[in-house]
């Protein structure tokens, strides 16, 4: 009578350790089915396979030539296609600076965007008035008052003179004759204002010479020079004064001071 609640309990264990031991071979063989459907899909030394994507849409280009209409010369030609090709990396762009324009092939996005660029980038060209007061002083005092103004644009020389051209000798030859014939080179003399623009830097040369009355040495046709040079880069900056410096009158006691201002015109 003792012997049937322990055999009873005994195959109750039994059966929980059988249903144990086959439910996790279920899992082990359910992961060794997964483990060779994966070695089948992919080869040894291969990562996995991806699913292949749809194909992505043909790419439709069109063609358009874009005229334009101020920024012509060559400098301004290469920011234009700069700016496209940097924006447009995919489209292909050529400038042809015969016709003023810009050749472009690629989607009609980026011909809509090249369109909009080239509108923003094709302006006129700011002018720039340089107007230079040059006061001359001696001992503190004005003794003269000059203005002289220029216009100016990004990436242009500009050069003004005022003064005379005197004669230099630079040497003599004899013709069949035996007269001797002097060869003669003329220099200028006076003021001169050079200015070089490059965007909003302004580089600036103001020279002032003047024949001196004391004899060179070399002979009494050559005449000595006197030079004072004042040269500065600078950063433009409308409706304020900028003084570039004082230069010395050759063979004086006087000083030249010079100031720009610089303005905006269309």
């Amino acid at each position: 009578m003792n012997a049937n609640p322990v055999t009873t309990g005994i195959g109750k264990r039994c059966v929980g350790t059988i249903a144990g031991l086959t439910l996790a071979m279920m899992l082990i063989a359910h992961g060794a089915n997964a483990q060779t459907q994966a070695a089948e899909q992919t080869a040894p030394g291969q990562a996995a396979v991806v699913p292949a994507r749809s194909p992505a849409p043909p790419r439709v280009e069109m063609y358009e030539m874009l005229t334009l209409k101020n920024m012509t010369d060559q400098r301004g030609m290469n920011d234009v296609q700069t700016a496209l090709r940097n924006m447009l990396p995919r489209a292909r762009i050529y400038g042809v600076q015969s016709r003023g324009a810009i050749s472009l092939s690629g989607t009609a996005e980026e011909t809509e965007l090249a369109r909009k660029i080239v509108a923003e980038l094709d302006q006129p060209a700011m002018n720039y008035e340089l107007t230079f007061t040059i006061t001359d002083t001696d001992a503190g005092k004005q003794t003269g008052l000059q203005r002289l103004t220029m216009v100016i644009v990004p990436g242009a020389r500009m050069v003004m003179k005022q003064g005379a051209r005197v004669p230099i000798m630079t040497g003599s030859y004899k013709e069949g004759s035996g007269e001797e014939n002097s060869q003669v080179q003329y220099q200028d003399v006076g003021l001169s204002i050079e200015a070089n623009m490059d965007g909003m830097s302004l580089h600036t040369k103001v020279e002032q010479t003047s024949p001196s009355e004391e004899p060179s040495g070399m002979g009494a046709k050559d005449p000595v020079v006197r030079q004072s040079v004042l040269e500065v880069t600078t950063n433009l900056t409308q409706g304020k004064p900028l003084a570039l410096g004082s230069l010395d009158i050759p063979g004086s006691t006087r000083h030249r001071n010079v100031e720009l201002a610089v303005e905006a015109v269309q």
